[in-house]
């Protein structure tokens, strides 16, 4: 719930929709009741919601997943909001299109520079929010468990792992206390298997965090610490202990050792874990501390009211691109003048797709469509990219807008054919 501003919008006056574009069984009733049927059902996670923000026709248009929902997606969209507005909190992948998002918000300042690096017109400083209604919901929960950390393990997590599987060996080797890990770790290895347990979202990873007499906070490599992350302010929100990685940045938003505790090292953490686990009452007394400062400073409510400022701010003032290109472009300006022109451009990425440079390609099919954004075999050309980066959904949607603009582009079509036929048969990618 930390970036689902819509219903806190609404209750300040706004006329507001949240649309959660995955979520099968919502999307499906949804199209039951609207009439409409997606034309391509292996699709249906962009034209559904295409058709909701089509038929809403929102002024601003807020993606808190502009991974998924990246420039392809807003460029495709019948109705242009006035403003486009993006979160990001981790990685950007070499192939995302930002260039039509007006605002990426971010805590963090490296995700902001990507932003900017990926054509994003503008970034600002932000932080997730925690919805008050949570701890309510929660607070009856009893402690039952020693130590709880709620979260993903990943290629970006190797900081994470090694810090899990080491309180993992502590706890065996002494008995000291009891980890319960609720960690998705996908197709990566088990990680600290003794106590792993699965992952835990919405309503039940709260009550988990609540039922944790300690929790633990670790961030993902690209940051030096998880300062301002979610799980931060679901841990104090909900008035449980948070012990979180030491860094100046924590400081902004928690006072260490009043309203949460800190570590520097896995020995300090596994010596602070088992002191507060014996003294309780100190253990929550800083909890409730930590909460109230939450509640006061990181509710929805008050996030939601300088979300509002962004929108107005941005509305009233529409940011404008840098004078500088960004680094997706500034790679293959060597090989293209200043004024290069789409044909160019296109005829050099045809050019580095034939001797397999899919991320030269890629750039340089992003820098043509910053000059004309409906050229044909623009994007067929970034749809046979993305199939060679394996982002299958991505390049059918590409296919779908190519054939749509020119309907006589045989070649789309029959590659269009070939994906979708080989997703049913359930050939590899």
């Amino acid at each position: 719930c930390s970036h689902l501003f819509a219903p806190a919008l609404g209750r300040l006056g706004l006329d507001s929709r949240l649309v959660i574009g995955n979520c099968a069984p919502l999307q499906r009733r949804w199209c039951a009741e609207a009439g409409f049927t997606p034309s391509v059902q292996a699709n249906w996670v962009y034209e559904i919601p295409r058709q909701q923000i089509d038929s809403f026709k929102p002024e601003v248009l807020y993606i808190s997943d502009p991974i998924t929902y990246d420039s392809r997606f807003v460029r495709s969209l019948t109705h242009q909001p006035k403003l486009v507005i993006g979160w990001r909190a981790a990685e950007i992948p070499r192939w995302v299109d930002l260039t039509a998002f007006d605002i990426v918000l971010s805590h963090e300042d490296s995700c902001r520079a990507q932003a900017e690096q990926h054509g994003a017109k503008s970034t600002q400083y932000f932080l997730p929010g925690f919805p008050e209604w949570m701890a309510q919901r929660v607070a009856n929960e009893p402690k039952l468990y020693d130590l709880v950390f709620c979260g993903q393990i990943t290629r970006h997590h190797t900081r994470r792992r090694e810090l899990l599987d080491q309180i993992a060996s502590h706890a065996e080797a002494t008995r000291a206390f009891t980890p319960h890990l609720f960690i998705n770790t996908g197709p990566e290895a088990v990680c600290a298997a003794t106590y792993a347990h699965p992952a835990v979202w919405g309503l039940k990873m709260h009550r988990a965090i609540k039922r944790g007499k300690v929790n633990l906070n670790v961030g993902i490599d690209l940051f030096q610490s998880g300062a301002g992350n979610m799980r931060q302010f679901e841990v104090t929100g909900t008035g449980s202990f948070l012990i979180a990685e030491k860094s100046s940045a924590l400081e902004r938003y928690f006072s260490p050792g009043y309203e949460v505790e800190t570590y520097s090292s896995v020995d300090e953490l596994v010596e602070k874990t088992e002191y507060y686990l014996e003294n309780a009452q100190e253990r929550e007394a800083i909890a409730l501390r930590g909460q109230a400062r939450c509640l006061r400073e990181h509710g929805m409510g008050r996030r939601a009211r300088e979300f509002l400022d962004v929108i107005e701010s941005g509305l009233r003032w529409p940011p404008q691109r840098k004078a500088q290109r960004s680094a997706l472009a500034i790679e293959v300006s060597a090989s293209s003048s200043a004024q290069a022109d789409p044909e160019q451009l296109i005829c050099e990425a045809v050019q580095a797709l034939k001797e397999n440079r899919v991320d030269d390609g890629y750039r340089l099919v992003l820098e043509a469509q910053t000059h004309t954004e409906q050229h044909r075999w623009l994007l067929y050309l970034r749809a046979v990219c993305l199939l060679r980066l394996e982002k299958i959904p991505e390049a059918l949607e590409d296919l779908q807008q190519e054939i749509a603009l020119f309907p006589d582009n045989h070649q789309a079509l029959e590659l269009q054919q070939q994906v979708l036929l080989a997703i049913c048969n359930g050939q590899p990618r």
